[in-house]
């Protein structure tokens, strides 16, 4: 049998082979179904021999189904009809047994010498059953199959071997499960192979618009300091704030909007929400032609210049700032001629401060809107003014009513107009690096990063805004007694789930750790990409998910 097994597949493959061990338990379920009514070990083994001609048949049946094969019909009707007729067209298909060879790759070869393992054991129990044909000639009159067998045995003319048989059926079970263990790696392989393709099919370009928002961001922020001037006393301190949420006008030059405020802060520490706040929108291009040009670089004191122009008389709001194309380098303040939108007037408050006001209880696709917004932020204004490194929730602010009444609340980043003084960062209990032991030079000095293994603080940053707006509480709220510091808070709660799902808990957990499979540093495209695809991607989709369900 391992001859024509081999032959076969030499000549037209493995097919064949398969079609000999579909037609072997047939005969051999043929004669049992003559000889069954002569013994009860007879009937067990008919059922044994079925059962395992099932298993075969179902093996071959997955097997074929992921070869694929390619008509016209509803997918599996062609791979049924081949199981139900060995001669059925499609198992002379060369074609179809070239992708079996696809299909099974090195695999191919012990799948034939298994069959024919199988065929040789069905040959050898269908030349055992040939001996029962005495049984039925043998019959006399009116004589039972049941007891013609045992008269016939009795005078040793026939011989019934219980155990030779189960170690037939041993031998079916052991190529059977062979087979299936085979085929069980197969698709494993295949599944594997197919969601690494999956995943590289879905993985999306990084927008182009998000570096076209970073680098005018940037360039907005250096022209406004440029520009901007004060001999007050009284303002210790100028910032300007951005809407994270930038949108691109549909022209051919793809104008960005951004939504900007200018804050003059008192001469005593407060907070930006404390402060004087102008709201600003970017009009189109034409409409601040229509202005009057004033060129702030050549007035002493912008700042002066721009409240006397608001005067007790002129709204808060009626300040813009226009950011022109990016080719052009062109930055413009202007006053509004006409009131084309209505701005919001409510005070900037931190995010941080809303997550601890207790009255304020958005709803999940709201949280998910504000995740989602941070995760863009990250990507368009790292490694500018706007957003440090080291940043968190404090450092991002929103219009504190916005949250109850809009959908989508617009959250803001602020950048000074002048040096920024230090600021505090994530707490840990470490001592200082000088305490610390290196064999470094001396100047080096160890960061918290460094002794925590964070392998990007932006990120890191983004993470931990994901666990506050998760949990809708800032982290000092979220931390307990025996928490060491801020840093294992965080790593704590990102083995929680929240309201927000499974999904939102892995997208933080892979913030905190930076754990995209590429580049840690953001400033590379791969990295950019990554968090695309892994962060934004599926914030968007929970987003959606959310939205239908709210009500």
């Amino acid at each position: 049998m391992a001859e024509i097994a081999g032959l076969a597949i030499g000549v037209v493959g493995l097919l064949p082979v398969i079609v000999q061990g579909v037609v072997g338990y047939r005969k051999i379920r043929t004669l049992l179904a003559q000889v069954r009514a002569c013994s009860n070990e007879l009937r067990t083994l008919e059922i044994d021999v079925e059962v395992q001609e099932g298993r075969f048949l179902n093996e071959w049946e997955l097997v074929l189904h992921s070869a694929d094969i390619n008509d016209d019909k509803p997918k599996g009707q062609t791979v049924r009809a081949m199981i139900e007729d060995p001669n059925h067209s499609m198992w002379r298909d060369s074609e179809l047994d070239d992708r079996l060879r696809q299909c099974l790759e090195r695999s191919y070869d012990v799948c034939a010498k298994i069959i024919d393992n199988i065929v040789e054991t069905l040959q050898d129990i269908q030349q055992g059953l040939v001996s029962f044909s005495l049984v039925r000639n043998g019959r006399e009159n009116g004589e039972s199959l049941r007891k013609a067998f045992r008269r016939l045995q009795q005078s040793f003319q026939i011989t019934f071997d219980k155990q030779w048989y189960e170690k037939k059926l041993d031998r079916l079970r052991s190529s059977n499960q062979d087979l299936g263990a085979l085929r069980t790696q197969i698709y494993s392989f295949q599944k594997s192979r197919t969601q690494v393709n999956n995943r590289e099919k879905r993985k999306l370009a990084l927008p182009k618009v998000i570096k076209k928002v970073r680098d005018i961001s940037e360039e907005a922020h250096r022209a406004i300091c440029n520009a901007f001037s004060c001999d007050d006393r009284s303002h210790t301190d100028h910032a300007a704030a951005m809407g994270v949420k930038a949108s691109v006008e549909d022209t051919p030059a793809g104008k960005l909007i951004f939504e900007m405020a200018i804050d003059f802060a008192a001469p005593h520490p407060l907070t930006f929400e404390d402060s004087v706040t102008r709201d600003c929108h970017a009009l189109d291009l034409e409409e601040s032609l229509n202005s009057s040009d004033i060129d702030l670089v050549n007035i002493d004191n912008a700042c002066k210049y721009l409240q006397s122009k608001l005067g007790p008389s002129t709204p808060l709001d009626d300040i813009s700032i226009f950011c022109n194309s990016p080719a052009n380098r062109n930055y413009c303040f202007y006053f509004k001629q006409n009131r084309l939108w209505q701005p919001n007037s409510d005070p900037l408050l931190s995010l941080n401060k809303l997550l601890q006001d207790s009255r304020v209880e958005p709803t999940l696709d709201q949280q998910a809107k504000m995740a989602l917004q941070m995760s863009l932020a990250v990507l368009q204004f790292h490694s500018t003014p706007w957003l440090e490194g080291t940043w968190k929730t404090s450092d991002v602010f929103v219009h504190s009513p916005s949250v109850l009444d809009s959908s989508e609340p617009l959250l803001f980043l602020r950048a000074p107009l002048s040096e920024p003084s230090p600021k505090s960062t994530l707490t840990s209990s470490r001592p200082y690096a000088e305490n610390y032991p290196t064999t470094l030079a001396s100047s080096y000095i160890f960061s918290m990063a460094d002794y925590y293994g964070i392998n990007n603080m932006t990120l890191f940053g983004l993470g931990v805004a994901l666990i506050e707006i998760g949990h809708w509480r800032p982290l000092a709220k979220l931390r307990r007694n025996q928490d060491p510091d801020d840093i294992l808070t965080a790593r704590r709660l990102a083995n929680q789930t929240t309201l927000m799902g499974k999904e939102y808990q892995y997208i933080t957990q892979m913030c905190l750790q930076c754990n995209f499979g590429c580049s840690t540093d953001l400033g590379q495209a791969s990295l950019q990409t990554a968090v695309y695809n892994n962060v934004v991607q599926p914030l968007q989709k929970l987003v959606k998910r959310l939205e239908a369900i709210a009500f």
